[in-house]
């Protein structure tokens, strides 16, 4: 899209923060100052409530022309100033030509610029400097880990698919299917996958610390559709018999996944360790082992026209997916990418082979009798 296509935030536009990645900030937006405002409890709830409200500057006579439908179920996501994060419309370019062919409209979040204000940047960062050190009595403060990083001074934001519940009878959860093929440089005679390793090594380095594990699950086993040990993370006690034969139901069915999983093996079939920064298709698979599952489990079928919908056992409600998260990776990340693999190599993550003191057990898909190694661990470590 030429520059001067590009539409702009319009006058008296509303920000109200929703959440946060390491990469990003995301907003919700209200292009109608005159209509009524929702209260911050039934907004937010008891999330991730908003630093303040900040109102557009620009002055806009009628919106510019804008045409006010194209913020209709959409967030506004601003980067932070990061040195692996490129400017907006880069990653946009990237999105748009590299990772955008590989899916259908329907199984994506939908991203598009917007052109920003000249002082919207600097008012978002300083109310987020004013939450850090004053947060307000009945709110929560702003993640600890998020703290001292701030947004960049970029001329555009995103435009996104809202993905949030649109009513109280609505559920919505998220996670990173992350890796759904074993690394291509993995051993040979590994008894854990990709991600399993790292949850193991991490798991290691918390348990040093004497601090909480991480829960983990096996991302070969949403390839396999099974998906009881994510949906235990990912729902609460209380819901968790009501939503997870509706999430089983959509793991059976779904064309996401196995699309998903076919790229990124497609896109690196030789790993991380032999791949170079500059091939971008490498760079497009790691961006897909990144990326975010939203799923919508609605109450009704009537959700709008442009997304997969798989009807769960009910019969009368369906489901909507869609990945986010995907902007192309930076060649700044090769780096790390290959560290990470050369320690999971090299301290016997893979392999099962880890320090013994650092023994974690084998919940793998990958691995061998995986009930007996769990309960060894456990009897070696009571």
């Amino acid at each position: 899209m030429a520059a001067e296509e590009i539409p702009s935030i319009p006058h008296g536009t509303r920000f109200t923060y929703l959440n946060e990645g390491a990469a990003n900030i995301v907003y919700r937006i209200q292009v109608t100052p005159s209509s009524p405002q929702p209260s911050l409890l039934d907004e937010y709830g008891d999330g991730t409530p908003p630093p303040s409200e900040i109102e557009s500057d620009i002055d806009v006579e009628n919106h510019n022309g804008v045409d006010l439908q194209l913020f209709e179920n959409k967030l506004l996501r601003l980067r932070k100033q990061l040195p692996t994060t490129l400017p907006v419309a880069r990653s946009q370019e990237g999105w748009k030509r590299v990772i955008a062919p590989f899916f259908r409209p329907d199984q994506l979040v939908h991203q598009s610029l917007i052109r920003l204000g000249p002082h919207l940047i600097d008012d978002l960062n300083e109310s987020l400097v004013d939450w850090e050190h004053r947060p307000a009595a009945n709110r929560q403060s702003r993640p600890s880990r998020r703290k001292g990083t701030y947004l960049a001074a970029d001329e555009f934001g995103l435009l996104i698919t809202d993905m949030s519940a649109a009513s109280p009878d609505e559920t919505v959860v998220e996670f990173k299917p992350k890796w759904l093929a074993q690394s291509p440089s993995a051993p040979k005679n590994s008894v854990r996958c990709r991600q399993c390793a790292r949850f193991a090594r991490s798991n290691a380095e918390l348990s040093r610390k004497h601090e909480p594990l991480q829960k983990s699950w096996c991302p070969l086993e949403l390839a396999a559709q099974k998906g009881r040990r994510l949906a235990e993370i990912i729902f609460p006690p209380e819901t968790f018999d009501k939503m997870y034969p509706r999430f089983d139901a959509w793991l059976s069915k779904n064309t996401l996944l196995p699309r998903l999983r076919q790229m990124q093996m497609s896109l690196d079939p030789v790993g991380v360790l032999r791949n170079d920064k500059s091939n971008e298709k490498f760079r497009a698979a790691m961006t897909l082992r990144d990326c975010t599952v939203f799923v919508r489990f609605c109450s009704t079928s009537d959700l709008g026209s442009g997304a997969e919908f798989v009807p769960d056992r009910a019969g009368d409600r369906r489901i909507e997916a869609r990945l986010g998260d995907l902007d192309l990776k930076s060649p700044s990340k090769a780096q790390y990418w290959k560290d990470t693999e050369n320690s999971l190599i090299d301290e016997g993550w893979y392999t099962g082979t880890e320090k013994k003191e650092d023994r974690q057990p084998l919940t793998c898909q990958l691995s061998p009798k995986r009930e007996d190694t769990i309960r060894e661990f456990l009897l070696s470590n009571s």
